[in-house]
């Protein structure tokens, strides 16, 4: 999973609300009252969302990240119209990422992750034990970030660093004794279009989108807009549609809950739509890196799992779980796993609260539903059934309907209970203390019924 979208690197959006009503009082124009007395609230608060909320949030948005867009645009015809080699395609890369890398970030920020960039290369050379050092150098990288530098600078290019840190560490792995030169090694490290906010890509498809740029047909150009039109759309949803609908449902048990956990939801969904837009810009082949359905309407955990980031899932799953579970086994190696997402993630306390809790509901539920399915021999197993299964209940029947839909709406419930703690109130730090005191409005109910599931699943 990626929690990479974090918001403290876009300019500060403006709240609909930070305008009291009282500041009409000194507008000239009584109209203003009139109209205000005359039709209904909420149709004066959708005005003001409007004016004050989505219309800032989309051109602060697009003027924020126009200069990667653009770059990729005009990099892309480089690529398509001119006779420029790789290796001069490269360079350009290079120079242009670590000049958008200044602008985005700053300077400082831009020596800070070259520095480890630059380190991490000189290391590779060292074949026996490098797959040893360059995951201990990023980690105290990381650590160092998280512990010593400021909270707002280090917030502001977290999620850039952790993109950084899976690119070295896939490097290290799948280059084994032929490591790249250097300009090509920092070139795939800081691409134009992955460097910023993800996503993760590999360094043979980063080859591949120089080597092989993709053509510009029309219903390819449409497929790649509609990214960036999805992308606006959560971006609303969650910054300003969802604060108007928050304020009618308030103080109403599960309704409120579920629709703070949606908000953030909304929040993770823009970055990835905008990342998937920004990526396959350049890219021959569709890149996806979301899957928004399977998430909202999720037939189990694993389903939130693997769809929630398809790159970060490919790559957690690559380079941590299957490295590990041939020797350590199924529940060691996952846990390890969502140990090492919450560092990248650099240890965000609500992080790593949500990332164990999914990945324990993810392991009870597969355990739990494979028990039953068994024993019922029935197509309600965390993961859909192929057509050609050998269950005798299949999908069709009303009984395995019934229990599906259980599960359903058990892991909707999942999803609220997880995502509120990501719903703070002004003022409020990020601590285990603010997690904690969430989920035990609600009797910490997720955790319990999970146990039950583990222990029922121990019984059977």
């Amino acid at each position: 999973m990626d929690f990479s979208g974090d918001w403290g690197n876009l300019d500060t959006y403006i709240d609909p609300y930070d305008q009291e009503f009282d500041d009409l009082f000194h507008l000239d124009n009584y109209d203003v009252f009139k109209t205000y007395d005359t039709e209904p609230e909420w149709i004066f608060n959708l005005k003001n969302i409007f004016f004050h909320c989505i219309i800032p949030s989309i051109i602060q948005t697009l003027s924020r990240f126009s200069p990667i867009i653009l770059t990729c645009i005009l990099f892309q015809i480089l690529c398509l119209k001119t006779n420029l080699s790789s290796k001069n395609l490269i360079h350009l890369n290079l120079a242009t990422s670590l000049a958008l890398l200044m602008n985005f970030f700053g300077s400082w920020v831009t020596v800070y992750l070259a520095g480890l960039a630059i380190v991490s290369y000189c290391i590779q050379n060292l074949i026996k034990i490098k797959k040893i050092l360059i995951p201990t150098l990023c980690f105290i990288h990381l650590f160092y970030g998280q512990l010593k530098l400021d909270n707002e600078v280090w917030m502001s290019f977290r999620g850039a660093e952790m993109i950084l840190i899976m690119k070295i560490i896939s490097v290290t792995v799948d280059v084994e004794t032929s490591v790249p030169e250097l300009i090509s090694y920092l070139s795939y490290l800081f691409s134009i279009n992955s460097s910023v906010i993800g996503p993760w890509i590999s360094y043979g498809q980063f080859l591949n989108q120089i080597s092989k740029p993709s053509g510009a047909s029309l219903s390819m150009l449409k497929k790649k807009l509609s990214y960036l039109v999805y992308a606006m759309i959560t971006l609303v949803c969650s910054n300003c549609l969802l604060s108007l609908i928050e304020s009618y449902v308030q103080g109403v048990p599960l309704v409120d809950m579920y629709f703070q956990a949606f908000s953030f939801r909304q929040s993770n969904y823009f970055i990835c739509y905008l990342s998937q837009f920004i990526l396959n810009l350049n890219q021959t082949d569709d890149y996806l890196v979301v899957k928004q359905m399977p998430i909202e309407l999720p037939r189990s955990m694993v389903n939130v799992v693997t769809n929630w980031n398809l790159p970060m899932h490919y790559w957690l799953k690559k380079y941590v779980f299957h490295n590990l579970k041939n020797n350590f086994g199924i529940f060691v190696s996952m846990f390890v796993t969502y140990f090492v997402s919450s560092a990248i993630h650099g240890f965000d306390p609500n992080i790593i609260l949500i990332l164990f809790s999914i990945g324990w509901f993810a392991y009870v539920e597969f355990e739990f539903r494979a028990k039953i399915s068994d024993k019922l021999s029935s197509c309600i197993g965390s993961r859909e059934c192929k057509q050609k299964c050998t269950h005798i209940n299949k999908n069709t029947r009303l009984a395995v309907k019934t229990m599906n839909s259980y599960f359903y709406l058990l892991n909707m419930y999942h999803l609220a209970y997880l995502g509120q703690l990501f719903y703070f109130e002004n003022g409020q730090d990020i601590t285990f203390s603010h997690g904690f005191n969430k989920w035990s409005q609600t009797y910490y109910s997720s955790h319990l019924i999970s146990l039950v599931m583990f222990l029922s699943s121990k019984i059977m």
